[in-house]
């Protein structure tokens, strides 16, 4: 598995995981609504937020997307197909993603879950 930088080009496939998953499922509508489109995460990219992908066999199965102003991981989503492994991309993703601060040891990480959910065990 291969953890990059996500570009410009990869947005919509951040999009197509997004809406994809089973456990925190927004449609892209619903995701709209928050005003979250593909536009406003490529102007997110050129300011203050990062994303990266995890590659398998060339093929982008999950991405993370944080805040570095605010040292704050907004999110981490993995296809449905490799949920298997889901628990092991994301943790993949977190720890390669401690450098979106200068001192990774008070790297906060807040995240949201609903009880008895697969995300719960991470």
């Amino acid at each position: 598995m291969l953890i990059r930088t996500a570009q410009p080009q990869d947005i919509e496939t951040l999009f197509d995981i997004r809406t994809s998953v089973v456990e925190n499922y927004q449609s892209r509508e619903e995701i709209a609504e928050l005003g979250i489109t593909p536009d406003s995460v490529a102007e997110m990219l050129q300011t203050d937020c990062q994303a990266w992908v995890a590659e398998f066999d060339e093929q982008i199965i999950g991405f993370s997307i944080a805040n570095k102003a605010q040292q704050t991981i907004l999110g981490i989503f993995v296809c449905p197909e490799y949920e298997v492994e889901g628990c092991a991309v994301s943790r993949r993703m977190v720890e390669s993603r401690e450098s979106i601060t200068s001192r990774p040891s008070l790297l906060d990480l807040y995240v949201h879950l609903s009880v008895h959910t697969a995300p719960e065990t991470f």
